[in-house]
């Protein structure tokens, strides 16, 4: 997909990703939402077991969805994830942190 979004950091990663889903959804553009719940796209669900799946998985997933018409994903970006590399090699457009203190 051309416009990616990670979503990053605490509480509100899985809300975040879908509102941006379904707001789009609601302007009749295709798009995704990737992450705790799932992968949700086109009126469709499909499981995920992962925050964040390995980077074999989300680049299949991604380019499952490119596939099937969808230009715009955002996806729920773990710390653990981020940590363990899962998401090189992905052109992420946007990132968004949902909450995060400095100390």
């Amino acid at each position: 997909p051309k416009n990616i979004i990670a979503v990053s950091v605490t509480n509100g990663k899985s809300s975040v990703a879908n509102y941006y889903y379904q707001i789009l959804k609601n302007l009749k553009i295709n798009s995704a939402a990737i992450g705790t719940i799932g992968i949700h796209y086109k009126n469709k669900f499909k499981k995920t077991y992962l925050t964040t799946p390995d980077t074999i998985t989300i680049h299949k997933e991604l380019n499952f969805l490119k596939k099937n018409g969808i230009e715009n994903e955002c996806y729920e970006a773990s710390s653990h994830g981020l940590h363990n590399n899962r998401l090189d090699n992905i052109n992420i457009n946007t990132g968004n942190l949902t909450k995060f203190k400095i100390l």
